[in-house]
């Protein structure tokens, strides 16, 4: 590894932040980057809410459970190569 930040950086980072809350405020379990990773893919609709929550997140209308807004239309394309 080229650059590590010191303890005290990683300690204020704002995903060190979002680890606590989940843990201590949500009582969910996250140790580390990879369980936060792991639950937002085994509960992806909760790690939603909590992380909405955490980051005050407002919106005009809600999502559906694809996260998509309802109404809103999806373009999907290739690249040429």
């Amino acid at each position: 590894m080229l650059r590590q930040p010191s303890a005290e950086r990683r300690k204020n980072a704002n995903i060190a932040r979002f680890i606590e809350a989940v843990r201590n405020g949500y009582r969910a379990e996250a140790d580390d980057y990879s369980s936060l990773y792991r639950g937002s893919i085994d509960h992806p609709e909760a790690f939603r809410d909590l992380f909405w929550d955490f980051s005050k997140i407002e919106a005009a209308q809600a999502l559906r459970n694809d996260g998509i807004a309802p109404g809103d239309r999806l373009f999907y394309y290739t690249a040429c190569g």
